[in-house]
């Protein structure tokens, strides 16, 4: 049974549909399941990802509980993975359940008293005299994902062999006939149990599969403007098979390319055609929004997978066009990643566009890799390094002495580095590693930090005074794992070893960028030879501070200087509508989710900005977070972030903080940061919450951090669904898309919420934000070769407008000076060329567009890659130059 469609309807892409959405159709699976639980039946779903499991558990728990059965969720993803402990994940259950079902845990008391018995004794033992106790009614435990368990650190076989136990138990207990299982995920049995009859639950339950959406069901998605909704759904069938994702999918692309109008009879399987092959399968990469196909393809390159057997199978699926009729484990594997689906008693791929996408080619290809390497993360930015001079004696002459000192200047340090926007990236005992956004703030935190140290040693005796060395580099910086590398870093590391005690020494490259601004002296200290450095470098110093006067770097902006996000009262704020509208909107809905994407400099914080001060007009809280703003050894210990965003958000409701009150160990820091925000900060609030979280690309940068992280924030939204409470809280996720960081479709939550990604201006809205900046521009001839030079990107076209209506340029000296080292856009060009040059497949195909003056085609992720940075415009499966500043600089820096 279906639901008339209203349209014109924004279709869910990801995240299960919350009861009542109108484009939920019933499967087969849909009756077996609640008939399945209610004859009290252990069950289990196993299918790809994105197939409709949480969408029917819901409908099934609603279902259930009319008729009176007691139903829980135990949403594995949001205890915790990689940095929990086994006691934690027991804890977790333990609570989670609990909470779920309105029953009272000691988690102090109660799970503390049983330390004697294991941690899955506990957790039966809690079943047995609470659970089976305390509730008479029939009960149905939801485990979705079971699939959480392949991330833990240790053994899980005990948990499931505790639900084989609870199966076998009804013969003897006939309270454990009360108790039933549902398990939900992605994965085979065979991956989360192995070969264990005797440990194995799945062995004893029913297990109902998900079969593809019918043609005739589909038919009610198309809406008032299609003429045949039945040869709408014949045509999307034919690409989809009923794949639930793609049929949405589908079905939204159809609506977007109709606006206004009408698809006629007849047209159907044409557009189609032409929508598949222009706006999925070619360049497939950068067009997976939301990601749907990198994750089939990231889960089958998983490390705890068979990749080369499976691939090949895979290929002779693809080469035979069907597979043989047995029944190997791989081919269940393959089904669960969602490429093949049994037909007729045999394999075969599961739909068209799978067929396209992963075909014969990408296929040979992949097989050639040996391994998945580690990706590296890489940026530009201003690297300063810290150094003690001669720690080492001090050391040795008092240690306890000297490590007090060096602790009480780090922590100044630290404390300074966050005032001017900086980063910690790594302690090195006696010093710092620390990254700056532009070597203007690098250099001015710099000379502060040397002027705060010089001031308070006049007051102190010679035994209490450390002399510290500065050096600073701007290069590049590469992230894998935990390590902190690269050429910049080498060559950075070398320098504060030439300054002075007390001084700073600059690289070429900083002092390139701050000369003009430096109101200080600067020595000239010519070319010195560094150790592991082959060519000698010029470098700058200057001198440690020795007078009151102020030496201090005069301003980088003005107070109308375009940098960073636009301020709230600011003219220069163009609004991009509809896109405002859309944002302001959805924040007034329940337990909404917004994701606001882009390069950097294209806005992204300016419109967040105004999202959090309409909702404030609303009534509603706001807390904004930047994750910029974190030490690294924050956002490197999963414990100590999630700490950490609970103080802010308590801190910025004014709340008093009771984070003690809710954190247990036992638990594991997942569970205590969703109970404090469940039990206390959304308890305590009676308007919505809204928090935003910007830069969350930094949390990339961070893998294991990321991997738990995001799947928390996911369950939060999921929670809204279900639990009125979580309604209350409204999330907006902020992040660039220049860092390229493969991501479990499952455990973030950038494929569900509304996604917003900005764009660049059009030709109208550049004349409009000249005319704020006082430009008396009365046709395109001065708009016109600026949309051409830096094609519409926001932060290139304010620079452009400031530095015009100061007279400071002509547009004339703009197009002539722009790509060159005394351009205003040169940092900005700087950073995309160390990205370039540390990834030479970007670079090489990059170059390749340039060359040409015909749009070039691409391999899909190299397209991605290009695209996210905004080097390039992606047309279909071809790419041309996103703008004339890009192609001219980086055919000069070619010729050098």
């Amino acid at each position: 049974m279906t639901a008339k469609l209203n349209a014109p309807y924004h279709y869910q892409l990801g995240g299960s549909l919350p009861l009542g959405a109108p484009t939920y159709i019933e499967r087969q699976a849909d009756a077996e399941l609640e008939e399945a639980l209610i004859a009290g039946d252990y069950c289990y779903i196993l299918d790809a990802p994105q197939t409709g499991k949480s969408s029917l558990r819901i409908r099934t728990m609603d279902k259930l509980q009319a008729q009176g059965i007691v139903c829980v969720e135990l949403d594995l993803s949001g205890i915790g993975s990689q940095q929990i402990t086994e006691e934690q994940w027991y804890g977790g259950i333990v609570q989670t359940l609990a909470s779920g079902l309105g029953v009272p845990f000691d988690r102090r008391n109660g799970w503390h008293s049983r330390s004697d018995l294991s941690p899955v004794q506990r957790l039966q033992a809690w079943i047995e005299t609470v659970l089976l106790s305390q509730i008479p009614q029939n009960i149905v435990l939801f485990i979705d994902p079971v699939d959480s368990v392949l991330g833990l650190n240790f053994s899980t076989d005990a948990f499931f062999a505790l639900i084989r136990q609870c199966y076998d138990r009804r013969a003897a207990d006939g309270a454990y006939q009360r108790l039933t299982f549902a398990l939900l995920g992605t994965a085979t049995p065979r991956e989360l149990i192995g070969n264990r009859p005797k440990a194995n639950p799945f062995a004893v339950s029913r297990a109902l599969t998900l079969d593809g959406l019918q043609p005739d069901g589909m038919a009610s998605l198309a809406g008032a403007q299609v003429e045949n909704p039945q040869a709408l759904a014949l045509a999307i069938w034919h690409w989809t098979r009923g794949q639930p994702f793609l049929t949405q999918k589908l079905y939204s692309l159809v609506h977007r390319h109709l606006g206004a109008g009408i698809l006629r009879k007849g047209e159907e399987t044409h557009l189609l055609e032409h929508m598949v092959q222009t706006q999925i399968i070619e360049a497939w990469e950068a067009q997976d929004r939301p990601v749907h196909f990198r994750a089939i393809r990231d889960r089958l390159f998983s490390p705890t997978r068979s990749t080369q057997q499976l691939l090949k199978l895979y290929q002779g699926i693809l080469q035979q066009g069907r597979a043989i009729a047995d029944n190997p484990p791989e081919c269940l594997e393959l089904q669960t990643l969602g490429l093949i689906a049994r037909h007729q008693d045999r394999w075969e791929v599961h739909n068209p566009i799978y067929a396209a996408i992963f075909n014969l080619d990408w296929v040979n290809q992949a097989l050639k890799l040996k391994n998945s390497p580690l990706e590296m993360i890489s940026v530009s930015a201003a690297l300063i390094f810290t150094d003690i001079v001669a720690s080492t004696a001090r050391m040795v002459a008092d240690e306890q002495h000297t490590l007090h000192l060096v602790q009480r200047d780090l922590q100044q340090m630290r404390q300074l580095c966050q005032q001017f926007g900086g980063q910690v990236l790594k302690s090195l005992g006696d010093g710092l590693l620390m990254s700056f956004e532009s070597p203007e703030k690098a250099v001015s935190y710099a000379i502060a930090i040397q002027e705060a140290f010089a001031i308070a040693s006049s007051n102190l005796p010679e035994r209490d005074i450390l002399y510290h060395r500065i050096g600073i580099h701007l290069g590049d910086v590469f992230f894998r794992g935990d390590d902190v590398m690269g050429k910049g870093v080498n060559l950075a590391s070398r320098l504060q070893q030439q300054a002075e005690p007390g001084g700073i020494c600059l690289s070429q490259s900083v002092y390139d960028q701050v000369q003009h601004l430096l109101k200080v002296e600067v020595i000239k200290l010519g070319l010195r030879k560094l150790k592991g450095i082959p060519e000698p470098v010029p470098l700058y110093q200057i001198p440690p501070y020795r007078s009151s006067a102020a030496q201090e770097i005069k301003p980088a902006r003005s107070p109308y200087y375009p940098s960073g996000a636009v301020p709230l009262d600011s003219p220069f704020y163009l609004e991009r509508t509809p896109v405002e509208a859309q944002v302001y909107d959805e924040m007034k809905k329940p337990g909404a989710l917004v994701r606001i994407k882009a390069p950097k400099e294209m806005g992204k914080t300016s419109l967040m900005l105004r999202a959090l001060d309409h909702t404030n007009t609303q009534g509603f809280h706001t807390v904004t977070l930047s994750l910029e703003q974190i030490d690294s050894a924050i956002l490197n210990d999963l414990n100590r972030f999630l700490r950490w965003l609970c103080a802010n958000v308590t801190r910025q409701l004014q709340l008093e903080p009771k984070l003690d009150d809710y954190w247990d160990e036992d638990i594991g820091s997942k569970i205590s940061c969703t109970l404090y925000f469940h039990c206390y900060l959304l308890e305590k609030i009676q308007m919505p919450l809204v928090l935003a979280l910007d830069e969350v690309n930094y949390v990339f940068e961070h893998p294991h951090v990321a991997k738990e992280v995001l799947p928390l924030f996911r369950s939060w939204y999921e929670e809204a669904k279900r639990h009125p409470i979580w309604q209350k809280l409204r999330l907006i996720i902020v992040h660039s898309t220049e860092i390229y960081v493969p991501l479990q479709l499952k455990q973030s939550p950038f494929n569900v919420g509304l996604p917003i990604e900005l764009g660049r201006f059009t030709l109208e809205q550049v004349r409009t934000l000249a005319q704020r900046y006082g430009l008396r521009w009365t046709d395109d001839q001065q708009a016109q070769p600026l949309m051409s030079l830096v094609g519409g990107h926001p932060a290139l076209i304010h620079l452009a407008l400031y530095h015009l209506s100061r007279g400071d340029t002509t547009i004339e000296q703009l197009q002539e000076t722009a790509f060159t080292t005394k351009g205003i856009y040169i940092h900005h060009l700087q950073r995309h060329q160390v990205t370039l040059q540390e990834q030479p497949e970007l670079s090489q195909a990059f170059y390749t567009v340039l060359n040409s003056t015909e749009p070039v085609p691409l391999e899909s992720i190299v397209m991605y890659k290009l695209s996210s940075m905004g080097l390039i415009k992606s047309l279909g499966n071809t790419a041309i130059v996103s703008c004339e500043l890009y192609r001219q600089y980086f055919m000069l820096q070619r010729k050098r």
